[in-house]
């Protein structure tokens, strides 16, 4: 072969790759990265626990009747990461500052907000086991026996499986997943992999954040709230725990809703998983779809937990970082929503 035939076609490819490197297709398309700081007191909660009476040996007392050891209802202060629900942070051409009685990004006529992107801390991967739907997320827990232990002592559920055995043990949650989807490793099961809020200097709780490839315009406002666990079971508001409307009667549109005599109800999410293995059938929750698009409904539906920005960072700069600081618990009145539902029905 001549050095002529063998140099044209590798000029040809170099020549190739550098006018490839230089074409500027005028995107705004970058990759964001910040940090979003939760106040403490997002992450606080006072819990009532069944503790057992103990004599003076240290031993729990018997109830003499049925032999039974008798406890007594304690109240103890809870301050943990593990509190912090989903955060949902999204871009905004701007937002008010006290539209429900909080910050809360414009809407259209329609009642919609617009994000022009956003993203998650915390999502709703499959749980393996049914009871745990809709109740724990990604990036919380460091094992499964932390995430057992840590229902057991907040809520006064017992855990079961499938079958409606008790589970003793975070085993049995790894095994669930195994047999369920065959899975083989903790991080395939992407359920355990520590909590990614960290306490900062100033005892509030903070994690980094990325935004994948967001359509980005100076001036927008970054805005987020989270998404507080219930007091008695630990659900959270923005997850569809089922894949049908007989599994959850929490209406799915205005018109429902208004029937129900309230004006807040949930979209379902789509892609929900389902498992049916001769006698059983597993569904699996996710995130609604129109979170950051109506989020007025979800802070609605927290009955005062949820909690949200004071104030929305201008993002001016696509290379630069934003600290976005959830820290506002409002209360929000009852008729919140009368406006915007006034102009769906319409």
């Amino acid at each position: 072969m001549s050095t002529d035939r063998l140099i044209r076609p590798l000029g040809g490819l170099v020549m190739t790759a550098l006018l490839t490197g230089c074409y500027d297709e005028g995107l705004s398309i970058f990759d964001l990265d910040g940090t979003v700081v939760v106040a403490r007191e997002a992450a606080t909660r006072t819990v009532v626990m069944r503790e057992p009476v103990l004599d003076e040996n240290g031993n729990p007392e018997i109830n003499p009747a049925d032999g039974k050891p008798i406890f007594e209802t304690v109240e103890t202060v809870v301050e943990d990461p593990n509190l912090i629900g989903p955060v949902y942070l999204g871009l905004y051409a701007e937002t008010e500052p006290n539209q429900y009685g909080y910050r809360h990004p414009v809407q259209g006529p329609d009642g919609k907000s617009f994000p022009y992107a956003g993203t998650t801390l915390g999502d709703f991967y499959h749980p393996c086991v049914q009871a745990l739907n809709c109740r724990v997320l990604s990036n919380r827990f460091g094992d499964f026996d932390e995430m057992l232990d840590w229902f057991d002592t907040m809520y006064d559920v017992p855990m079961v499986d499938d079958l409606m055995q008790d589970i003793t043990t975070g085993q049995q949650i790894r095994q669930a997943c195994i047999d369920l989807l065959f899975y083989t490793t903790d991080d395939e099961i992407r359920l355990t992999q520590g909590n990614q809020f960290v306490e900062n200097e100033d005892g509030d709780f903070e994690a980094p954040f990325r935004i994948w490839q967001a359509n980005f315009a100076a001036g927008l406002e970054a805005w987020a709230f989270m998404d507080a666990p219930d007091e008695v079971f630990g659900y959270f508001d923005t997850c569809w725990p089922h894949g049908d409307q007989q599994s959850d009667p929490r209406p799915t549109s205005l018109t429902e809703a208004q029937q129900q005599g309230t004006d807040l109800y949930v979209t379902p999410a789509g892609g929900n998983y389902f498992e049916n293995t001769y006698t059983r059938q597993y569904s699996v929750g996710g995130p609604a779809r129109d979170v950051l698009s109506d989020p007025w409904r979800y802070m609605a539906l927290g009955d005062g937990l949820n909690w949200v920005v004071t104030e929305a960072p201008v993002w001016e700069d696509p290379y630069e970082t934003v600290t976005v600081v959830i820290d506002d618990n409002p209360i929000i009145p009852d008729d919140a929503s009368v406006g915007v539902v006034e102009e769906e029905a319409q």
